[in-house]
């Protein structure tokens, strides 16, 4: 008896993670929730997720 096995797509993240952060806007995941967003709000997105994180290192 084979189980069919399928494979299940994972959720989306809800933020963008450190590795992809620290690539570039260019180098986002399948995951990423902002890979179906238009460019403009995308990059919005992404440049005020990398300020925040400065933020928190330097406090």
């Amino acid at each position: 008896m084979g189980k069919d096995i399928k494979k299940v797509k994972p959720e989306f993240k809800k933020e963008c993670c450190e590795k992809y952060l620290k690539k570039g806007e260019h180098k986002r995941c399948k995951r990423c929730p902002c890979f179906d967003m238009d460019v403009i709000t995308r990059k919005l997105r992404f440049t005020q997720i990398k300020t925040d994180k400065l933020l928190k290192k330097n406090f």
